[in-house]
This record gives structure tokens, sequence and C-alpha cells, in this order.
């Protein structure tokens, strides 16, 4: 039960991952700004409808070996987003905005003895920013599972690079 990425609609898509830990266990690597800086980005948590979620990217210390960062890439280093939470049901559900309009899903159910994290991300403007935000996600999702299982995390630009091309794919 695992969609790479799916097109739910012209400005929708849906990523699943099943990960090796229980539900309460994922919840704490959505929230924990500590835990949340190992696969996704830093910054501030208040986990609360109306609260701000802060998002200092720097992909390069996501693995022990980040990689060579594509040019395209190299001005999102040090990146600061700021995000508003819409709808919080702890351990299963968070929704926050995206700073751009569209919006981000995170559900979490029990399943096959771990977790069942469906991310939808929603009111995306066109096709590429489609493909971009879901070549991201999967990319930020492969190191969240491999830290969730207590593995060393994938290069992380190895893997976006892929993730991006299987995207483009399944997309169009």
């Amino acid at each position: 039960m695992s969609a790479f990425a799916e097109k739910l609609s012209d400005d929708t898509v849906r990523i699943v991952r099943v990960l090796a830990a229980p539900v309460e266990q994922v919840w704490t690597w959505l929230v924990d700004p500590g835990k949340r800086a190992k696969w996704f980005a830093a910054g501030a948590v208040d986990p609360r409808p109306g609260g701000r979620i802060i998002c200092v990217f720097d992909h390069n210390t996501l693995s022990p070996e980040p990689g060579a960062v594509p040019e395209r890439h190299k001005g999102a280093i040090g990146h600061r987003g700021e995000m508003t939470i819409i709808d919080i049901e702890p351990p299963h559900l968070l929704r926050h905005d995206w700073g751009d309009g569209s919006i981000v899903t995170f559900e979490l159910a029990p399943h096959a003895g771990g977790t069942r994290l469906t991310l939808t991300h929603s009111r995306l403007p066109n096709l590429d920013a489609m493909r971009d935000v879901s070549g991201g996600w999967t990319s930020h999702l492969a190191i969240m599972e491999d830290v969730v299982a207590g593995r060393t995390p994938r290069n992380f630009w190895v893997t976006h690079e892929e993730s991006e091309a299987k995207v483009r794919t399944l997309l169009g």
C-alpha cells in the first residue's frame, strides 16, 4: 500500500508510505523540531490550530553523504518558510498551509504493525508545481523512512534526482 506519487486532480497530489513504527512514534517525527530536522527541515513547531511551523531547509544535513547540490537547488540552502497549522488531531492529522496558497495534509493510520502515512498536497497552481513538490516530498519521505527505522539516511541529493525523474514519468 504505497503510492510513490499519485495525481488526484489537476491541483492535488497524494503520496503514501508505510513506516515501520507505531502511529504515536511517527507523529513525533512530524511535530518534534529535533526529529523533523533529521528528515525535512529545522525550525519551531507550535502544534495547535493557528500555530506556526517554521522550516529552515538545509538538505546537506539530512544524510552523512549529502552529495552535490544540483545547480537549480543551490539557492534553497538556508531557505526559510513559515506555515500556519489549519487543523491538528494528534496523533492522526496535521494540516497546514504551505505559504503559497497550497495546503499540505499528513494523515497517519495504523497499518500492518506500523503506520500508513498519507501526504496530500492540494491547491497547487499547475503541473510544474505538482512535479516540484512531489519530487521534494518523495525525497524527504525516503529520508523519513530511514530515520524512523533507525537506518543511516540515504544520500539526499541522489534520492532527489531519482525521485524527480520518477515523478516526471508518473505525473507526465
